[in-house]
């Protein structure tokens, strides 16, 4: 071997002689730490993983049926199989007669056993005339007592516990109107556990038993969401960063992220909403939202005086709702400012003309938007019909 080869073997074999041997065992404390990585690691991809893979694919598939509007099985033990709670004050009889025209019309029931009820809800001064006015408009109409009642329910504020709202809005005019919905139980609606409760100023143009049979994911109510960050509709109050807000994003582990008020995108429209009765109870919805009231009235704003009823809502349920598809709540039909087109009408399957302007009254009608769908299910206003609002 030439000498050049054999010196440089020498100090390679020099430098080698130096090295770790790779049979020495390693210390016990850092084999200890490699044995409780290895089994993180493995506690990691048998245990974790599946469980974020499986609330995963479960949210997809909830979200797959909601969009391709599934809903449940109805099996109802109650005489009513959908229920819908109703209600407004006697100025807007001619909205309340077309929306019940409106659901009758489109109304096609999941099963031919299934019996559609109205409870439409009146004041004790209200009541007579309301019945009077709503058998004249439909008197026309030939509807089975098997599948179709309309049945009147009289609002006792006195029942209602806790309360929910301020001294300015109990001063409010027509007040029983905006907040019975909130105080709804099973034994106002025959039994029933799940009512979808509408706004006068609507009109349906979907079958409302699909609304009614939606799938709440086990959440307390459904409803749409307005574009309007829920921050608009609060008080800049330093509490409110404390509240909790479900959110339908997937976090860590595949469970549900959540947020505060303050960064909601968007707020729930609480004129079209489906209830889960029960749920509303067990979760003692009314009880958090009284709790908030104090807060409020005692020098805590929480919200803007004029949203009461709606952003305090969001607030009570921590943000805990299903959200509908947009067709479901078409909105600000009464607000051109906020609703600059009329074309988003003719693929929906509700219209709200929520706002100050509304399709049935003269000095409303011109600013309103979609007023010849609202014609379609007039009843009042036509000729014959004229009287039905006279009593």
């Amino acid at each position: 071997m030439p000498d050049y080869f054999m010196t440089t073997y020498m100090q390679n074999a020099e430098r080698n002689s130096y090295a770790i041997p790779l049979n020495i065992p390693l210390p016990l404390k850092i084999r200890k730490k490699k044995k409780i990585v290895r089994f993180v690691l493995v506690v990691v991809a048998t245990v974790f993983l599946p469980i974020i893979f499986w609330r995963t694919e479960l949210k997809r598939s909830l979200s797959t049926m909601t969009q391709k509007n599934e809903v449940r099985i109805i099996e109802s033990r109650h005489r009513c199989t959908y229920g819908i709670a109703l209600g407004s004050d006697m100025s807007s009889m001619k909205g309340l007669s077309a929306l019940i025209h409106s659901i009758l019309s489109n109304y096609k029931p999941i099963n031919t056993q299934d019996k559609l009820c109205f409870f439409v809800f009146s004041t004790k001064n209200d009541r007579t005339e309301r019945e009077q006015s709503i058998t004249c408009a439909f008197r026309d109409f030939e509807m089975d007592s098997k599948s179709v009642e309309i049945i009147h329910k009289v609002i006792d504020k006195n029942e209602w516990v806790p309360k929910i709202y301020s001294i300015y809005d109990e001063n409010q005019s027509g007040m029983e109107y905006k907040w019975f919905r909130y105080y709804l139980s099973p034994k106002d609606v025959d039994g029933l556990t799940r009512i979808v409760y509408l706004d006068s100023d609507t009109i349906v143009l979907g079958n409302i038993s699909e609304l009614f049979a939606w799938n709440l994911n086990d959440h307390i109510v459904a409803g749409v969401l307005y574009w309007e960050p829920l921050k608009l509709l609060l008080c800049n109050n330093h509490r409110l960063s404390g509240i909790t807000m479900k959110t339908d994003e997937i976090g860590l582990f595949g469970f549900g992220k959540t947020t505060t008020p303050f960064e909601a995108n968007n707020h729930l429209n609480t004129g079209v909403l489906i209830i889960d009765l029960d749920k509303m109870s067990k979760e003692r919805v009314l009880e958090k939202w009284s709790k908030l009231l104090e807060l409020h009235e005692g020098e805590e704003c929480l919200w803007l005086q004029d949203s009461a009823g709606y952003a305090d809502f969001s607030l009570a349920i921590n943000g805990d709702y299903e959200v509908l598809p947009e067709e479901w709540n078409v909105g600000y039909l009464g607000i051109q400012e906020k609703f600059r087109t009329s074309s988003g009408c003719d693929h929906a399957k509700l219209l709200h003309w929520n706002g100050s302007a509304k399709p049935y009254t003269d000095e409303g009608r011109g600013r309103s938007l979609c007023t010849d769908y609202w014609d379609n299910y007039d009843l009042i206003t036509k000729q014959s019909k004229l009287r039905c609002s006279n009593y």
